[in-house]
């Protein structure tokens, strides 16, 4: 199944796996149990708003499935003073996807991207490739050549 996200990778010549879960799920543990990987190997794609005087008040920041955002350490990570998530209702008009489908790839706009720092421990990570229930798998440093993310501490 080709996705956006996955058009880029290729156009880019990142390698990547593609693979899809069997059922519609809540979060990010539960597609881990799904895939049957462990929850620190999946990523979930957070959408957050940045300062309101930002000439880009959107950022993405990618957490493993087992931790939450620090949104201290997310506004450090962005060189801003408050980041907070984006509600529900601007979720699509700003990145062009749904709940539980956001890549940080392929957005309707370019947006910054943040990466936890953690995924550098990995050889390869899941990230959402842009619809529920599809996954892209992919080295960290590959997804950062990518989108140009940076690499830092995000979880409380």
């Amino acid at each position: 199944m080709e996705t956006p996200a996955s058009r880029i990778l290729k156009e880019k010549g990142i390698p990547f796996e593609i693979r899809t879960l069997k059922a519609v799920v809540g979060d990010a543990k539960e597609a881990a149990e799904l895939l049957g990987i462990p929850p620190d190997q999946i990523y979930k794609t957070l959408a957050v708003r940045l300062e309101p005087d930002r000439p880009e008040p959107y950022a993405l920041f990618l957490l493993p499935g087992d931790k939450e955002l620090s949104e201290k350490k997310g506004a450090q990570a962005a060189g801003v003073k408050k980041v907070e998530l984006l509600p529900l209702a601007d979720l699509t008009r700003v990145t062009g996807y749904v709940r539980g489908g956001v890549s940080p790839l392929g957005t309707r706009r370019p947006l910054p991207v943040y990466i936890h720092q953690a995924a550098l421990e990995k050889e390869w990570i899941s990230i959402s490739a842009g619809r529920r229930g599809v996954q892209l798998w992919l080295n960290p440093r590959d997804l950062q050549k990518a989108t140009g993310a940076r690499f830092c501490d995000l979880a409380r």
